[in-house]
């Protein structure tokens, strides 16, 4: 019903307009009339509500919107009530609608497995016109053309295809023939490659890279100050400029700065091997004779100073990894490198099987870390990957949810980001930069800040290759 614009904004999309109530609790949606799925049916609020069903039932995979209630007002006008005041509420409605009389007799647990699938009926500017394999029946293209009854207006585009690549290298020879017009990412190292007559869009996304530490399951990562010796033995700018040829930026706290304009962090985090030894030195952790490694007693036990970081395979977390390897090598902290496929690291990361881990987490546009940090999280499905607890820090967020007043909000989530860097539940790296190559045939696209890379795709209606002039 939502979208983002090109600003990463909220903006109507098949919601024409919405209101909400004073206690932030209700919200009423108004949809736009004459509205047309891609097969001639009228798009309806029985269609929202129909989806909102799927997207909450358990058996469906990505199940949410828990604790909200969708109540059909009219053909065209749907009512949300919230248990609570949720500040982020509205992207959370940035979800595909489904057709309900295509979907409504599929149970959810088989809608991956459905052969509508193949054939999908949208309501957006562009519809399937076919879709090509090779002889193995892997998909090779997907063809699309206007939908000359889009809501917005039919698009200027008189088709756009989607080509698939084993791999970066294949979508960047195809770019370089002029087979492909774009490529919906590449990686830093792969800009020098790039032809000319090409427009590169670069934006950086709510999203950033940290090593998040076990403490349960290491009790040397347990001593706050072998986590300040690492992250003062951490070279960020070192990382960003070798792994992903400097297209990225550092960070030092849970919200990058460059979301909310938050506080610098009270811990900083300047690269400095000599302070990270001193800080060793200083707390016990001293050079054994015998094993040469570091070594102090905890619990009148003699603990090793040794660390596995596990990661994912994937080249720029790999080549992050062992920078980081070979820094904390340096200081005497032994770390042994563990990289997994991501079905593996999935199944790790359920278990919260780690001692310190090197991976990713997506922000919203209108961040609600809650998922990532609060203590009800610990545990699969929640996202809080250092098993981080802090009372103070779960109040915050809990206030930040119900919060609606940017400027408060904005100093709470400044609050929670000195907490969390107090702590220092995770070593926080950088935020890399979205680098979308597109031909300079292409006009009409105006992308400023987006959430996700599929949402570079928003004003894609609007997206034209060359112009005529027309007399008024």
């Amino acid at each position: 019903m939502l979208k983002y614009n090109e600003e990463g904004k909220i903006s109507p999309d098949l919601a024409e307009k919405y209101t909400t109530s004073d206690d932030k609790k209700t919200y009423d949606f108004f949809l736009r009339t004459g509205v047309k799925w891609h097969d001639g049916k009228d798009l309806t609020a029985d269609d929202v509500i129909f989806t909102v069903q799927i997207i909450q039932n358990p058996e469906y995979r990505r199940a949410s919107l828990q604790g909200v209630e969708a109540e059909k007002i009219n053909n065209f006008t749907i009512r949300f009530t919230l248990k609570n005041p949720y500040s982020p509420f509205l992207d959370n409605l940035t979800f595909g609608i489904l057709p309900k009389h295509i979907w409504e007799n599929i149970p959810a647990v088989s809608f991956s497995l459905s052969e509508r699938n193949l054939n999908p009926i949208g309501s957006g500017p562009y519809k399937l016109t076919k879709i090509q394999k090779d002889n193995s029946g892997v998909v090779k293209e997907i063809q699309l053309s206007p939908f000359n009854e889009y809501y917005f207006g039919k698009p200027y585009l008189n088709s756009v295809s989607f080509k698939f690549f084993k791999d970066e290298e294949g979508a960047l020879a195809e770019f370089s023939n002029g087979g492909v017009q774009a490529i919906s990412y590449i990686s830093a190292t792969n800009l020098p490659k790039i032809r000319v007559n090409t427009s590169i869009q670069k934006i950086i996304l709510p999203r950033y890279f940290a090593v998040f530490f076990n403490q349960t399951e290491n009790k040397a990562l347990a001593d706050k100050n072998v986590r300040l010796a690492m992250l003062a033995a951490a070279n960020k700018q070192e990382i960003i400029s070798k792994t992903v040829s400097g297209q990225a930026t550092a960070i030092d706290s849970p919200i990058p700065e460059f979301i909310w304009g938050n506080n610098a962090p009270l811990v900083a985090s300047e690269f400095n091997l000599d302070q990270a030894k001193s800080i060793l030195d200083s707390s016990g952790w001293t050079i054994s004779a015998t094993t040469t490694l570091r070594e102090k007693i905890i619990d009148k036990q003699a603990v090793s100073l040794e660390v596995n970081l596990l990661t994912v395979n994937w080249h720029e977390l790999v080549d992050a990894a062992n920078l980081l390897k070979e820094s904390w090598s340096s200081i005497g902290i032994k770390v042994n490198l563990d990289v997994k496929s991501v079905a593996e690291i999935q199944e790790l990361i359920k278990a919260r099987q780690y001692q310190s881990l090197l991976f990713g987490q997506i922000l919203g546009v209108d961040p609600d870390p809650f998922a990532f940090w609060h203590s009800s999280q610990k545990k699969d499905p929640g996202l809080n990957l250092s098993l981080y607890e802090n009372k103070d820090a779960d109040k915050l967020l809990e206030e930040m949810r119900k919060e609606s007043n940017p400027d408060i909000l904005k100093q709470k989530y400044a609050q929670f980001n000195k907490i969390v860097v107090q702590d220092l539940p995770a070593l926080f790296l950088y935020s890399p930069i979205y680098i979308f190559p597109i031909d300079n045939q292409i006009k009409g696209i105006n992308i400023k800040n987006i959430h996700l890379p599929v949402e570079r795709f928003s004003q894609i209606h609007k997206w034209y290759i060359k112009t005529k002039r027309v007399w008024k």
